[in-house]
């Protein structure tokens, strides 16, 4: 392919993308200059209820909660009240703690529970682990004295 027909399908690809979201009314996220501070996600509406959470008054960390709560609501498959993860917070004193809340093994697992059947660990009721999300928020909020 020529490099002049390359460019013209690449103009032709660039000009439907921007007819396409102007007709659905598109709104650029940039257009908007924040003034309290700025949140971004994964999904524009997620972002915005994280802003929402800003402007209201909400630190930081509020707008957190909101924004991945949201977004595992619209993008299930990247995160999730059954997810988990790492989180640096800074507190009201100027110190800074480390949360570790990743998804946890139940509290009857044991080191040898998968010995002999290794499918267990991928399939049924012993493959699932506890859900980190919920405690993670919980515990940011305790570290700044939030709730």
């Amino acid at each position: 392919m020529s490099h002049s027909r390359r460019l013209a399908i690449h103009l032709l690809l660039v000009w439907l993308m921007h007819f396409a979201t102007s007709a659905v009314g598109y709104h650029n996220p940039l257009s908007e200059i924040p003034k309290t501070g700025a949140v971004a996600s994964g999904d524009s509406r997620c972002s915005q209820i994280g802003a929402d959470i800003l402007e209201s008054g909400g630190n930081a960390a509020d707008a957190l909660v909101g924004t991945v709560f949201c977004i595992g609501v619209v993008n299930v498959m990247h995160s999730g009240i059954g997810g988990g993860g790492f989180m640096l917070v800074r507190a009201a004193n100027a110190t800074y703690e480390f949360i570790d809340f990743r998804e946890a093994a139940p509290g009857a697992a044991f080191k040898d529970m998968y010995a002999n059947n290794t499918n267990a660990s991928l399939f049924g009721g012993l493959a699932s682990g506890v859900p980190g999300d919920l405690w993670g928020s919980l515990e940011q909020c305790v570290i700044e004295n939030d709730c």
